[in-house]
């Protein structure tokens, strides 16, 4: 019997029984439940702070993510846990930098910021489709994003990248990964991770 059955069946018995139930095991049932709910819909507020000092930002990764330095291009990559056995694909969001003209510096044009997204994926993209773009603010910031579906072998994916100014003439990419099924579920938290980012000079 699993942990959430095990639980939901205490708390039908109390209801059917309350006499042959301490008050403790109702309340205990009721903790454990709520617990094991936040587990599967994914702890969204256990967040840990990392800060990069040479490149001059910090951001807010989920606990429970895996991170992964140095890894395909990005400078630091967290990794979602696998949902269960069968899960073929990790979510992941990665940072990396990007040099641009001075020219750039208030707002990038639309199609250089398609071109930085393709640019995520190389030759190794099958087929690549922009979907939508616009700003957000992050930390009072304006911070451009794109919306890409494309497919990387026989996966369907969707990337959320957010573009927040450095200096004059840098930027820091944060792209978010999930598979195109999984993805709207994951979207809220990909948008909070890009809020919480901050950059100085």
């Amino acid at each position: 019997m699993n942990l959430f059955k095990k639980h939901f069946l205490t708390l039908i018995n109390v209801f059917l029984c309350p006499t042959k139930f301490r008050l403790s095991t109702y309340f205990l049932s009721i903790i454990s439940l709520l617990g094991y709910s936040k587990i599967l819909m994914g702890d969204t507020t256990s967040l840990a702070s990392l800060v990069d000092s040479q490149n001059h930002f910090s951001i807010n990764l989920p606990v429970n993510w895996e991170k992964k330095e140095n890894i395909n291009g990005f400078l630091v990559a967290s990794f979602s846990p696998f949902e269960n056995d069968s899960d073929q694909y990790r979510e992941f969001c990665g940072i990396k930098t990007i040099n641009i003209p001075p020219d750039q510096a208030d707002e990038i044009p639309k199609n250089i910021l398609e071109k930085y997204s393709k640019d995520l994926f190389g030759t190794y993209t099958l087929t690549f489709n922009h979907n939508d773009n616009g700003v957000i603010l992050a930390n009072g910031k304006s911070v451009q994003w794109t919306s890409t579906k494309y497919r990387f072998e026989e996966l369907q994916l969707q990337v959320l990248s957010f573009y927040y100014r450095a200096n004059k003439t840098e930027i820091i990419q944060l792209s978010c990964h999930g598979l195109l099924d999984d993805y709207p579920k994951y979207k809220v938290e990909f948008e909070n991770i890009a809020k919480s980012l901050k950059t100085w000079e």
